[in-house]
């Protein structure tokens, strides 16, 4: 029998050393971050699934985000349907990419708030990020982000999980209607501020 109690009380060990969960600094985020600090633009592609969760059942998507700083953003779905959305501070914009006409909305109060931490998001402004969300950790590569917004606030919750010293490979969000999205990103490439 203490063979077994020894083999129990070494297999828990690991989980003993890892760091419990704490509140993330903007500048521990900054450093997080800083494989995005000096990017003009960056553009990769993306695997999105999305978990809906009345009906019980997923969406898959693929295609590519751009995103131009100080603050444009392009995210265009290419299967299993053409659909570009494009965000800058002024304005949302809508194609469908199939000849229809392009819908465009201009930036109100109410919308530009949520709208304007979405940017934030796309951005990995860590400053933006700060201000807008409370921050703490998950595991060693893992960060949650829980909206200081409150209800004006598309998003219950956010999870980042970053590549070791490199870029932000897996983003999960709870929307609170209940829905689950995954997006998985590959390697960005890069175009660094001259």
């Amino acid at each position: 029998m203490k063979p077994l109690l020894l083999l129990t009380l070494l297999a828990m060990i690991p989980r003993l050393s890892q760091a419990a969960p704490h509140a993330v600094s903007q500048k521990e985020l900054a450093e997080k971050l800083r494989y995005y600090r000096s990017i003009k633009a960056l553009q990769t592609k993306f695997h999105e699934t999305k978990t809906l969760k009345d009906m019980k059942i997923q969406i898959n998507s693929e295609g590519e985000l751009t995103v131009t700083r100080p603050s444009k953003v392009v995210w265009k779905i290419i299967k299993p349907s053409a659909l570009t959305v494009t965000l800058d501070d002024q304005s949302i914009q809508i194609s469908s990419g199939q000849g229809e006409k392009d819908e465009s909305y201009p930036m109100e109060s109410g919308p530009r708030e949520s709208l304007k931490i979405l940017v934030a998001w796309m951005k990995l402004d860590p400053v933006e990020l700060s201000q807008a969300y409370d921050v703490s950790t998950v595991s060693e590569n893992t960060y949650r982000f829980l909206p200081k917004a409150g209800p004006k606030s598309p998003f219950l919750a956010m999870q980042m999980t970053i590549k070791p010293n490199s870029y932000v490979e897996k983003l999960e969000i709870e929307e609170a209607s209940g829905d689950h999205l995954t997006i998985r990103f590959e390697k960005p490439r890069l175009e660094h501020i001259k």
